[in-house]
């Protein structure tokens, strides 16, 4: 089986780990160049609130919580996109390895 190194952005890289600094698979991933970093990215907790606890935020109040919660979503949804516009459609520059 033939594996492959993706070369990635520094600015990508240094993104990713900003957003997710104690995910060290991701982080592992990304400095070997992993194209599993797109499954990571992908199976990341979006929002890090369930419905329950959204429904609870506005009675409560918190409407706040909710904004945060979904503006991080939106901010990892948007890393995800990159990531596969840069590796499914620009097509990543990699390195096959033996």
């Amino acid at each position: 089986m033939r594996k492959i190194a993706v070369r990635y952005s520094t600015d990508f890289v240094k993104k990713v780990k900003a957003e997710f600094p104690d995910y060290k698979k991701l982080h592992s991933a990304l400095d070997a160049g992993s194209p599993t970093v797109g499954r990571y990215l992908d199976d990341s907790e979006r929002s890090g609130m369930s419905s329950k606890q959204i429904i609870e935020a506005f009675q409560n109040g918190r409407e706040q919580d909710v904004l945060v919660a979904a503006k991080r979503a939106n901010h990892r949804d948007e890393m995800y996109a990159e990531w596969s516009q840069l590796f499914y459609v620009e097509g990543l520059s990699v390195d096959p390895l033996l």
